[in-house]
């Protein structure tokens, strides 16, 4: 049954991520030499996405937060979540709009939710 709900829970998040301006996202499959990696993998606007999916009281193990952390190193968009609302939360600390992809600079300041001007808080809505 916890891993049905895990699996509810990572196609949430895939709906939510493919429903992304330039963003490709799938599910991971387990199999030999996968061991530890995240459960979602993909790009938005070409930078590389790795996210690990949690439910209830589980953490990631050693291994998983080793993969977590070599893909933030190269730059990759990273985080451990246990829910749609978490996945949103790694995506809006990514400082690129996500919406337009533009990179967060002096000019253009994300807000809360990660869109970078009023065009773009205003397109997102439609």
């Amino acid at each position: 049954m916890e891993k049905k709900y895990e699996n509810t829970v990572t196609k949430a998040a895939l709906r939510y991520l493919n429903d992304l301006p330039s963003t490709l996202a799938y599910k991971r499959q387990a199999g030999p030499g996968r061991r530890g990696k995240p459960d979602i993998t993909g790009s938005i606007f070409g930078q590389r996405i790795e996210i690990e999916m949690k439910i209830g009281d589980n953490f990631p193990t050693k291994i998983q937060r080793n993969w977590i952390h070599k893909w933030k190193r190269f730059g990759a968009i990273t985080g451990c979540a246990w829910s749609v609302d978490d996945v949103k939360l790694i995506m809006s600390n990514a400082k690129i709009c996500i919406f337009c992809g533009r990179p967060e600079s002096e000019d253009y300041k994300l807000d809360k939710n990660g869109l970078c001007s009023l065009k773009c808080r205003k397109e997102s809505k439609k």
